[in-house]
């Protein structure tokens, strides 16, 4: 589907004034950050400010194991996190870019059935398939790599695992959905099913699938070289998704907006939307009908000072729905919310 960027109206927004504040239960720095060490690395410009690409991507699994991607980092960590003393534990450290495939780590998603973890390549643009082993590992080196023609942005399973839906910046393959075959032992075997371009100044940031199979939620925003020569523009659209064939169909829904999103998620009871604002250090949450695909446009914004948000990125909630992850860019770090008697949007 087309999108003009001249012809959006963007939304109307409520600023409710019982808004429930939303603090991070913990506030993890990323050990041996390169912030450390900033004049080997090219900051990079979000409308009128700049950060470095550091910690770019969550993803639980396995109950409360965290697997945190970072992309000037070329690495990733996976942590327990401890619920009784709110701490992360480090469990294993991917590091090296030769064997592991890891150049810029950019987004990662965990299989429903929770065994294999794909990660999208920045600066080698490619789609990375790895195991993730019964004691919580990660393989070092991937069952497969496909590469794309332009930075993959994001990456994700369907509901049922049967396939993987990737977004990028390439204009003629900015959506691509595959089949995944696992009939092989210790390999997987990849088919396209889909592929749709995007012609729009608003690039593609992230894919997101309904459980009940039917939608899929996209997140188009500017690239960070638009974002400093014109407002912050973006939108979000809902097409229907075909399960079983791995194909999207029509767009049902938009909402644009002037933020820069870089990632989104359901809640776990898929009433509310979340987003990364990048440019405005907050986090989005708009009200969602599941059953009908439809985002209210009435969103909330969590911000700073309590969010303690830095360019957010990547975002995950744990399958039980008890703890929201965000990546932040800004100052390396990884926020853990509690969400189990939290609100984030005052509808409920």
């Amino acid at each position: 589907a087309l999108i003009t960027v001249s012809t959006l109206l963007f939304s109307l927004h409520t600023w409710p004034e019982d808004k429930p504040a939303l603090t991070p239960l913990l506030k993890w720095l990323t050990p041996n950050s390169i912030l450390l060490q900033k004049h080997l690395y090219k900051p990079m410009p979000v409308g009128d400010r700049t950060r470095y690409a550091t910690c770019t991507s969550a993803a639980w699994f396995h109950g409360h194991y965290l697997a945190l991607a970072n992309l000037y980092g070329r690495h990733i960590h996976i942590y327990f996190f401890d619920e009784q003393t709110n701490t992360l534990h480090l469990i294993q450290e991917i590091t090296d870019p030769t064997n592991t495939h890891l150049h810029m780590p950019e987004h990662m998603s965990v299989s429903p059935d929770e065994t294999l973890l794909v990660l999208s390549d920045a600066l080698k643009p490619a789609m990375h398939f790895y195991s993730i082993t019964p004691d919580h590992r990660v393989s070092s080196w991937p069952l497969v790599s496909l590469p794309q023609k332009g930075l993959v942005h994001n990456v994700r399973f369907s509901p049922d695992g049967k396939h993987c839906a990737c977004v990028c910046f390439d204009k003629n393959e900015a959506i691509s959905i595959y089949a995944i075959d696992r009939t092989h032992q210790n390999s997987i075997r990849l088919h396209q099913t889909f592929c749709d371009s995007n012609y729009s100044k608003l690039r593609l940031k992230a894919i997101y699938f309904t459980q009940n199979g039917r939608f899929a939620i996209l997140a188009y925003s500017l690239s960070i070289v638009d974002s400093t020569r014109m407002p912050h523009e973006n939108l979000l659209a809902v097409r229907t998704f075909n399960q079983a064939r791995g194909t999207l169909g029509d767009t049902i829904c938009t909402v644009p907006g002037n933020f820069s999103i870089e990632d989104v998620c359901l809640s776990a009871d898929e009433t509310e939307l979340l987003a990364t604002n990048q440019a405005h250090d907050e986090l989005l949450v708009y009200p969602f009908n599941p059953r009908t695909g439809i985002i209210n446009p009435h969103y909330i914004a969590h911000n700073n000072p309590d969010a303690q948000l830095s360019f957010p990125h990547g975002i995950s909630i744990s399958h039980d729905g008890n703890y929201l992850a965000v990546a932040n860019y800004g100052d390396d770090s990884c926020n853990i919310y509690a969400l189990q008697n939290s609100n984030l949007h005052n509808s409920h």
